[in-house]
């Protein structure tokens, strides 16, 4: 390796050390809340198959979920790389309504979309504690963010960023954004590496009749 690569290297490093350096999670003993990220795997006809994250949204102690994606109905991916577009924050109530197999147990099993059907919706949940106060906060930022939602791109403008900036506004995460690429997997890894404790679940995940979170395993 070059002095020269050796010398960005370094830089990057220690770029990468600084990020949220000097932020703590609250005390353990002072979070009882749970709440959770709920990240999408890419469709497949394959439950089991390895995929990517597509999407993430964020789970509220009450059941609530709030998610930022595009309000475009149609845009190809290099569009979406390349442009801004409208963006939108759903709520529950409007995921069940554009989104069911984010939220029921059989559109998750088997849906259609995009022309193709079979499809699975595979999630994983990251289950994490923080304090009310903290809970309560990251409710009004998405709930601010959904009355006036920003514009929506696939690089740095996507669901990954909307949900670090979120929890950022609570502080449940440091201010600093996501360190790389906006992907749902490097926040994952944001979340872990401040909240080692978290719990992660896998399968089909669905809200029951009392509008509390479930998740099933793959079959």
């Amino acid at each position: 390796m070059t002095p020269l690569k050796h010398f960005c290297l370094y830089l990057l490093l220690l770029t990468l050390a600084g990020c949220g350096a000097g932020f703590a999670p609250a005390p353990a003993a002072e979070r009882s809340v749970e709440i959770g990220m709920l990240l999408r795997r890419q469709f497949t006809a394959d439950p089991y198959e390895p995929r990517i994250y597509r999407h993430i949204d964020t789970l509220l102690p009450d059941g609530e979920i709030y998610g930022f994606n595009t309000a475009a109905a149609e845009n190809s991916i290099a569009e979406n790389l390349l442009f801004r577009t409208p963006g939108v924050v759903r709520d529950t109530a409007r995921m069940r309504a554009e989104r069911p197999y984010y939220l029921d147990l059989a559109a998750a099993r088997d849906f259609c979309r995009d022309g193709k059907c079979h499809l699975h919706a595979v999630t994983d949940w990251v289950k994490f504690n923080v304090t009310p106060a903290q809970a309560a906060a990251l409710r009004r930022a998405w709930q601010e963010l959904r009355a006036r939602p920003p514009e929506f791109r696939l690089s740095g403008m996507n669901c990954a960023t909307r949900a670090m900036a979120c929890f950022a506004r609570a502080g449940i995460l440091p201010p600093v954004g996501i360190p790389g690429i906006d992907r749902p997997e490097n926040l994952r890894q944001i979340v872990r590496r401040y909240y080692p404790d978290a719990r992660i679940l896998s399968g089909y995940f669905w809200l029951d009749e009392n509008n509390q979170p479930q998740i099933s395993p793959l079959e």
